[in-house]
């Protein structure tokens, strides 16, 4: 049987990277600058922030990165040309369904994309429920509809923390019902669209609770008894509702923490 490299399967592709501001992603991506020199073209998913477009955003923070010293060292006045024919950033959101692409670049990437490579995610542990939701599941779900428009496989990179408390070497099998504690509770069942309903019931649980009359009572006790401490008086009407707003938010996003 005849081995396939590297080089040769990515030999004339073109890839969609996303993740490429995170440490892991920016390695990689550097990566397959450097050595799959046959590699057609990397199309780069990054969002827009206020003030910045996405192709500023990569030669604000990813370019200058260490991750790209290689490069630099490499091909020196040459990479200039070397990132223009070969790569492609793109604006876009993985938490947006189509990532957020516009119909001109999901046109050009239908039927002459061949791999969507994903190194984006959220691994903060103490994210709230809803953002680590939006970003790891919705996002997830976000790519497999690129996949399936642009007829691209998809490589998902995900973090140890998937294997739970396993040790040694954990086979990337796919076994339907397979979750991270299967070998500690072994009589569990684990059904993935009914955590997902579960995670969208008690994250509107948790909103109707911090709209309650109970809740906006003690948000406004405590904001008043803040704002004597500080300030030695009685808030005005609009400072109040201002502290009440922020207390209720705050509140809010302390019990999605704890929910994560």
């Amino acid at each position: 049987m005849t081995q396939t490299t590297l080089r040769d399967a990515y030999q004339g592709r073109r890839v969609l990277f996303i993740g490429g501001t995170g440490f892991l992603g920016s390695v990689t991506l550097s990566l397959l600058l450097q050595n799959l020199p046959a590699l057609d073209r990397v199309y780069l998913l990054l969002r827009r922030t206020p003030g910045s477009t996405a192709e500023r955003r990569f030669y604000e923070r990813i370019f200058p990165g260490v991750a790209f010293e290689p490069l630099r060292e490499r091909f020196g006045g040459e990479l200039d040309g070397l990132l223009e024919e070969k790569l492609r950033v793109l604006e876009g959101d993985l938490s947006h369904p189509m990532l957020g692409l516009n119909d001109a670049a999901l046109e050009e990437l239908e039927g002459s994309l061949h791999v969507i490579l994903n190194c984006s995610g959220l691994v903060d542990f103490h994210a709230p429920l809803e953002q680590a939701y939006r970003v790891n599941v919705q996002g997830t779900r976000h790519l497999l509809e690129v996949a399936e428009r642009t007829g691209a496989a998809l490589v998902h990179t995900s973090t140890s923390f998937v294997a739970g408390s396993r040790c040694g070497r954990i086979p990337e099998t796919v076994e339907p019902g397979d979750f991270p504690r299967r070998d500690e509770s072994p009589f569990l069942r684990f059904d993935a669209l009914r955590e997902i309903e579960d995670i969208h019931t008690e994250l509107e649980v948790l909103k109707t609770q911090a709209k309650t009359q109970q809740a906006h009572a003690r948000f406004t006790e405590q904001a008043i008894a803040r704002h004597l401490k500080v300030n030695g008086s009685y808030p005005s009407e609009s400072q109040l509702a201002n502290a009440v707003r922020r207390a209720e938010r705050d509140h809010l996003r302390a019990e999605q923490v704890e929910a994560g």
